[in-house]
């Protein structure tokens, strides 16, 4: 399977993540403090509320996209298209969000300011493991996936690809037995115990697609649904006590079993390729993540006093949505192909025409 084919049912279903993670923030987190249960949207709030389970989402399509990615290339290449996938928005991004809110008149309710230094450390893209705050809260999912490009990054260099269906299996196994047996707090970090069922079962899948069906990976892809079940329900009783809210826990366990299910359909190439139209989508989801937040939660405070909540809801939105568009046309196409091209020169020097083709 080539590493350059496009799924554009992994595209929709993307910015569907996306789309849930806005609308959980914008219709239902954002309006709750101190765990009130006050609910701004109360028509939206029963499926607004669960849409914290995008990130869920996203990381299946991480683990899928990134086996894809890395399978067949160098370490090297595999940097390259990370840095290059991630960095001109990510940049952009947090440019964007640290001057909207320092220029922003009025205070955006629930956010923990953050000074010039914290900017400059965001930059790294590492402040979680630095030990300084995010200028916006939803990267932290950003550090989750810099781990889990670290550990496909040790399995090119030690050219251990070709056993990767058994070290998923392994990951996911230490982590099952982490939840039983007691274990240093970094092991928990470094095997990103909490998210590493997605990430496993994305990557199962991805193989079932490229190399078939096997009694080994259905177990491995069982064994990760199960544990996700487990921490399902474990984070919906924790964002119940954070807002005050009920979740249901058949809701959380329909829809995780829906993702899984969804994903296992692509792995056996049940879904048809009708989705070509909607690809552009794909493009709108990292941006539209990034950028929602702050300037959507500025806006909402502002105008909800004054403005049909609804209306105001749907403007803010569509005004995100233009924004994530404008981002993707005037700053991720033009300079993803000039970072990646500085990128190759610096890591292969004079070879770097021939190296671009692999990244």
């Amino acid at each position: 399977m080539p590493p350059n084919e496009r799924f554009h049912e992994i595209d929709v279903l993307r910015f569907l993540a996306a789309a849930a993670v806005m609308l959980y923030h914008l219709a239902f987190r954002f309006w709750i403090e101190h765990a009130s249960g006050y609910l701004a949207y109360p028509a939206l709030a029963p499926f607004a509320k669960y849409g914290y389970l995008g990130v869920d989402l996203f990381f299946m399509v991480s683990g899928f996209v990134i086996l894809l990615t890395a399978l067949g290339r160098g370490p090297r290449a595999f940097v390259v298209s990370r840095a290059t996938r991630l960095l001109p928005t990510y940049w952009f991004a947090l440019c964007v969000t640290f001057t909207f809110v320092l220029v922003w008149p009025w205070p955006i309710p629930d956010y923990q300011s953050v000074g010039v230094t914290d900017f400059l450390v965001n930059l790294t893209m590492f402040q979680e493991f630095l030990g300084f705050p995010n200028v916006d809260g939803v990267y932290w999912t950003l550090a989750v996936e810099l781990r889990f490009y670290l550990l496909m990054f040790v399995v090119l260099l030690c050219s251990q690809t070709k056993h990767i269906e058994w070290l998923l299996g392994g990951w996911i196994a230490a982590c099952v037995l982490m939840d039983q047996l007691p274990h240093p707090a970094w092991l928990q970090r470094v095997l990103i115990q909490d998210w590493a069922q997605y990430f496993v079962a994305g990557a199962i899948c991805y193989l079932i697609r490229a190399r078939g069906m096997s009694l080994y990976r259905l177990a491995v892809f069982g064994v990760c649904w199960v544990h996700a079940l487990r921490h399902g329900y474990w984070f919906g009783l924790l964002k119940q006590h954070l807002t005050g809210v009920t979740f249901e826990p058949a809701v959380v366990f329909v829809t995780i079993t829906a993702f899984f299910g969804v994903f296992l359909l692509i792995a056996a190439r049940r879904i048809p390729d009708c989705f070509q139209r909607f690809a552009f989508l794909g493009t709108l989801t990292y941006p539209l993540y990034l950028l929602h937040t702050q300037i959507g939660k500025a806006l909402l405070s502002v105008g909800y006093p004054h403005l049909p909540p609804v209306l105001l809801l749907a403007a803010v939105c569509a005004l995100l949505l233009g924004l994530a568009a404008a981002t993707h046309h005037w700053v991720e196409r033009p300079f993803t192909p000039r970072l990646r091209a500085a990128l190759l020169r610096a890591l292969y020097g004079r070879v770097a025409h021939r190296a671009e083709s692999a990244a």
